[in-house]
């Protein structure tokens, strides 16, 4: 792979005011040419002022709004797999081609071509997934709001010429006929790219001065099967979303009994389900394991809640890292394998952790979170009583999610913050409204008793240092 100067933009890259806004948006504004001379902006999107966010993000938010669309080590690809059209940035340096005969060929069957994010626009048609582009920004920086453990990547805002999209990438997308919704929106998104007013409302994909937009961002992971995403015996829908809170994860913030008891009993209750107990081969997961599920579900459950997500379900991925401790501190490090729950066995651990009690554990992301933010998406979290059924939660989950509340009722910093994400207005209404909504569903679960303020971070289970933290539930 070439330097960053052979994917990105460097010196022809324009640097505007901070609080420069395009259609809502407001941040950090860098600016790009099309070969048609139309200026594109990708937006670093204001944050929110409660939001934990760490030097990595910074660096991920810089080089990616840093991508030159238009350089010649750069490919644009169209994603004709799953559900929903996008397009595939791919490292074009190593290949010997241009982009354009890269692009020629759609891309296809060239493994040297790395691919460095990807670039989602909103689709809601009939015959389509449910795609909102700006769903994968409130992701992130609600995420960070939260100090959440669960993995949610780096989004930023970005235009691109209509025209040249088009040309690059659309026309060139030929999914099978397979593939029904990602065919369907294709089908819509050309016609759209060549007269804008067939979709409607037309800002919903395009801007005032009809360049395409959305969202970019880099997810990583294996997709998880039963251990977290469940069996998904009962099908789509609210049936799935069922399912999810069998696996003993979900279960165990279920359990009414303390931690760790609670975990053991999460397990229990799991393997109930011989198809869930084959899945693990009947190997307990760690009690180390399991608080991190834990942890991570109640943040997912928490963030689909309030955007009403409504394709979370067989979307949830995973990295295997091993925690051990070196000379008294707990540290996590990522392993190198792709292998399944049912191959874990097949992983060794490295000569240089061996000695340090390792253990290994399923690390969970969501990258893949565009499905929510829209009043029209099914809420599953909210249909299936996924909030009121937890019993178990981390102290700063549940302050930082009042705080955000408090401050949304007051209109302060971070419901100002919100307003620059570029939402519609009936999407800012529900946000905001879902957000009260779940603080004040586990307000009442802590002024009930009913739920216990005893999850703690894989750090704390790992040393077995498992402890009630009393919260004041109105004002923790």
């Amino acid at each position: 792979m070439k330097s960053q100067k052979s994917l990105f933009l460097a010196p022809m890259l324009v640097l505007l005011n901070f609080q420069t806004a395009m259609a809502g948006v407001v941040g950090d504004v860098k600016t790009f040419k099309s070969p048609n001379g139309v200026t594109e902006s990708c937006i670093v999107v204001n944050k929110l002022p409660l939001g934990n966010y760490s030097k990595g993000d910074v660096e991920k938010e810089n080089e990616t709004c840093a991508i030159d669309f238009y350089n010649n080590s750069v490919a644009l690809c169209p994603k004709t797999w799953s559900t929903s059209p996008g397009t595939i940035i791919r490292d074009n340096s190593s290949t010997g081609k241009s982009s354009a005969q890269s692009e020629a060929t759609n891309c296809s069957q060239d493994s040297s071509m790395k691919s460095i994010a990807k670039f989602k626009q909103t689709m809601n048609r009939n015959g389509t997934s449910g795609t909102y582009s700006i769903s994968s920004i409130l992701y992130y920086h609600f995420s960070r709001a939260l100090n959440a453990t669960v993995d949610i990547p780096v989004a930023v805002y970005r235009t691109m010429d209509r025209k040249a999209h088009y040309d690059r990438v659309s026309s060139k997308a030929r999914p099978s006929s397979a593939a029904k919704m990602n065919l369907a929106g294709w089908g819509h998104l050309k016609n759209a790219e060549i007269t804008p007013s067939t979709y409607s409302p037309t800002s919903d994909l395009f801007t005032e001065d009809g360049q395409i937009y959305g969202a970019i961002l880099k997810d990583k992971g294996e997709r998880y099967g039963f251990e977290v995403n469940g069996t998904r015996a009962s099908g789509w829908g609210k049936g799935q979303n069922m399912d999810f809170q069998k696996t003993p994860g979900f279960m165990a913030l279920k359990s009414s009994k303390p931690m760790p008891q609670a975990i053991d009993d999460g397990i229990d209750q799991a393997f109930r389900d011989p198809k869930m107990s084959k899945a693990f081969n009947g190997a307990r997961p760690s009690q180390v394991q399991t608080t991190l599920w834990m942890k991570e579900i109640s943040e997912i459950v928490i963030l689909d809640y309030i955007f009403s997500q409504q394709d979370r379900v067989g979307n949830i991925d995973y990295r295997w890292f091993w925690i051990f401790d070196n000379n008294g501190q707990v540290q996590m490090k990522k392993e190198d394998s792709e292998v399944s729950l049912a191959r874990k066995g097949n992983i060794r651990v490295g000569s240089d952790i061996a000695s340090l009690n390792p253990v290994l554990v399923q690390k969970t992301s969501i990258g893949d979170n565009d499905a929510g933010g829209m009043v029209s998406y099914a809420n599953f979290t909210k249909a299936t009583g996924m909030l009121e059924g937890i019993r178990h939660i981390h102290p700063d989950t549940y302050t930082r999610l009042v705080h955000l509340a408090h401050d949304f009722e007051q209109q302060g910093g971070n419901f100002k913050a919100l307003q620059g994400m570029g939402l519609r207005a009936d999407s800012l209404k529900q946000t905001v409204g879902n957000t009260k909504m779940a603080a004040s569903i586990l307000m009442q679960a802590c002024e009930s008793g009913s739920l216990k303020f005893d999850l703690v971070s894989y750090k704390d289970a790992y040393k077995g240092q498992f402890q009630s933290n009393p919260v004041n539930c109105r004002n923790p």
